[in-house]
């Protein structure tokens, strides 16, 4: 364990260089998310709500080679769970940090568990635009 005689948490913002162990909050359009099979439009789908649109999976990759439906029905559902992984992702980051303390140590002195939830925080902070 690299801080042995710490707290997770403070472990944890000692690798992360102050940052605090919960993720912020974005601004997006609250989920569930869900696609237009047809049209390849993903849209937000609030009970009580009209539904509003949130994306359109285009045709093209970005050297202009046209998509096959399997990959643009593939890449609108990633789009679609957008707000589930994120929720998921923060939710599991306290879990992470909390088990860090007990560390599983790799070959290499890795403690995993603290690795992970960088790597966790890391895809947060690109969800919420923050990186």
């Amino acid at each position: 364990m690299p801080y042995p005689d710490s707290t997770y948490e403070q472990q944890w913002r000692d690798a992360r260089s102050g940052e605090p162990v919960m993720p912020g909050h974005s601004s997006h359009t609250p989920g569930p998310w869900d696609v237009d099979d047809d049209t390849m439009e993903i849209f937000s789908v609030q009970p009580g709500h009209s539904i509003g649109w949130v994306a359109k999976v285009l045709g093209n990759d970005d050297n202009g080679r046209p998509l096959s439906s399997a990959e643009m029905a593939a890449n609108a559902r990633l789009i679609a769970a957008a707000p589930e992984l994120l929720k998921t992702l923060s939710f599991v980051l306290p879990v992470l940090a909390n088990a860090a303390h007990r560390g599983t140590i790799d070959e290499e002195g890795v403690n995993l568990e603290l690795e992970a939830a960088r790597e966790v925080t890391d895809a947060i902070a690109l969800a919420e635009g923050r990186e």
